[in-house]
């Protein structure tokens, strides 16, 4: 955009009011084509700018793949400002019924055409809805809502504090729908993520989730074609390592764990509830309690069922209570850990009532 070349220009506008350090006044219609590509159709809109700020109201742009339509304002204390106190800038996005045209994003910002998003959804749209206001640092989101890509969608509504400061960032999220696939996410996730965990094919959460970027609250629910989970509690990061804080109830229902996270030889799909509350996730330090009810978990081959467990972990001391009612092993555990000493002490009651471990998959020929 250093040296423009413009072709096809229309322009209709009346009331424009201009001085030393604003302008305002009503665009009725500008068309008009540009070499890099853009080629707007349609430009309506009532406008000002000042030293303050700034407005497009009664909004229509439209090119070829991009519609954005109703109303943006800005408002700061002055340009200079914004080099300290960004935080503070008032912010009045109106957006409904719009589109964003991919392709119009590249005219912009040409460097993106390197990343994979845009290599696979280049000429894409994205649907998007937002209505926004408040400080840039205390956001009120009214509504937000964006679908593309080949099965993407967010809608979102909330509170988003802090930005445009990353540790100061806090939110409060009625995450309406997230959904996504396999696909779409490849496009902006790195490989080497996807080296670790297997995307299901397509996958959606609804819920709540609330906290800062080490602190974590959520009641959410995720379906998958790879199964689904509901997830409740809290996860603080914050105190430290070694001083985590962590309260969460997991349900899973043939969520396909091995599946998740590539180790099909050894788990298939889980459906069980499981709790833990405590502190710490380093061994040496940790003060917990836990329990859990599965009802099947198809490990080493083997679909286990009805099986309960509980236990505590306390100033390197553990105990553990798990009692199988499966078909193929009915039995008891009664054990305890110490690891206050260099080598560290179990001891273990095991009642067998019944165990085939032929069934089981342990032991291939019969006994």
């Amino acid at each position: 955009y250093a040296h423009p070349v413009i072709g096809n220009l229309s322009l209709d506008a009346n009331k424009i009011l201009y001085s030393s350090d604003s302008i305002l006044g009503n665009i009725n219609h500008v068309s008009v084509q540009e070499k890099s590509g853009l080629d707007l159709q349609e430009l309506k809109t009532n406008f000002a700018y000042h030293l303050h700020g700034g407005y497009l109201r009664n909004l229509y742009l439209k090119t070829p793949s991009t519609t954005l339509q109703d109303g943006l304002e800005v408002y700061y204390t002055s340009l200079d400002s914004l080099q300290t106190q960004m935080g503070n800038m008032l912010l009045k996005v109106n957006l409904k019924q719009s589109v964003v045209g991919l392709k119009d994003v590249l005219i912009f910002a040409p460097d993106l055409r390197k990343q994979d998003l845009f290599k696979k959804y280049g000429n894409g749209q994205l649907k998007l809805e937002a209505i926004l206001s408040g400080a840039l640092n205390q956001l009120d989101i009214n509504n937000f809502y964006l679908q593309g890509l080949s099965n993407t969608l967010v809608h979102v509504k909330g509170k988003l504090n802090g930005l445009p400061e990353s540790n100061k960032i806090k939110y409060n999220l009625n995450i309406l729908r997230l959904q996504s696939s396999a696909k779409d996410v490849s496009a902006f996730v790195p490989k080497e993520a996807l080296q670790q965990v297997r995307v299901p094919n397509t996958f959606y959460t609804t819920g709540l989730v609330s906290g800062t970027l080490q602190d974590y609250k959520t009641d959410m629910i995720v379906v998958s074609s790879d199964g689904a989970a509901t997830l409740k509690g809290y996860v603080y990061m914050s105190p430290g390592k070694g001083k985590e804080k962590y309260d969460l109830y997991v349900n899973t229902r043939n969520l396909n764990v091995g599946k998740i996270l590539r180790q099909d030889s050894v788990m298939g799909t889980i459906t069980a509830v499981i709790t833990a509350r405590g502190q710490s996730f380093d061994i040496n330090s940790m003060n917990t309690v836990f329990s859990g009810k599965i009802q099947q978990a198809m490990l080493m081959g083997y679909n286990y069922s009805t099986i309960s467990f509980d236990g505590k972990m306390a100033q390197k001391a553990g105990e553990l209570s798990l009692t199988s009612n499966d078909p193929n092993a009915i039995l008891q555990l009664q054990a305890t850990a110490d690891l206050t000493q260099k080598d560290p002490a179990v001891n273990a009651i095991l009642n067998i009532g019944s165990a085939d471990l032929q069934a089981l998959k342990l032991y291939k020929n019969e006994l």
